[in-house]
């Protein structure tokens, strides 16, 4: 979608009092696979433009279809319960090779084209808070995580500056 300058104009004047209320503070922006596969260029520019106007952008990224493929290939069968991936122990380990080698790499290269700062980091990483469970669907072998707090990483965005 192309917006004329007119548009641009009216969508900045209209956001004015949200850059105002959360100019200098973190933004935890979370993106699901599917969106970012479909407007990626887009939905990080919106994510550039809001370092540029005085936030701290932190980019949660899902990369469902990516795991997907690449655990059909390996002859892994995808599960969802309520919508939700259930993640066994084999599972796990595509999850993280698919999103700490291929999806954020790919992310952070985007944001630095489009004049951003970006920094990659898994929920491996040392500095990251362990999450809780995710109790929406209640199985035993899920690892799904939700993470408590964003500490560690304001460290590594910092880090990267």
């Amino acid at each position: 979608m192309t917006l004329t300058v007119a548009e641009r104009a009216k969508v900045l004047v209209e956001a004015l009092p949200y850059i105002k209320r959360f100019h200098g503070q973190t933004v935890v922006i979370k993106v699901g696979g599917n969106a970012i596969e479909h407007a990626r260029d887009e939905t990080l520019l919106d994510v550039v433009l809001l370092r540029y106007v005085g936030m701290q952008p932190v980019l949660v990224h899902g990369g469902g279809p990516e795991i997907t493929a690449m655990s059909e290939r390996l002859g892994l069968k995808a599960e969802f319960k309520n919508g939700l991936r259930i993640t066994d122990d084999k599972t796990m380990e595509v999850v993280k090779m698919v999103l700490t080698g291929k999806v954020s790499p790919d992310l952070v290269a985007a944001i630095h084209r489009l004049g951003g700062q970006a920094v990659g980091m898994s929920g491996d990483s040392p500095s990251w808070r362990p999450g809780r469970r995710h109790e929406r669907g209640g199985w035993p072998d899920d690892h799904r995580r939700a993470a408590r707090r964003v500490d560690g990483l304001r460290r590594a965005r910092h880090a990267g500056e």
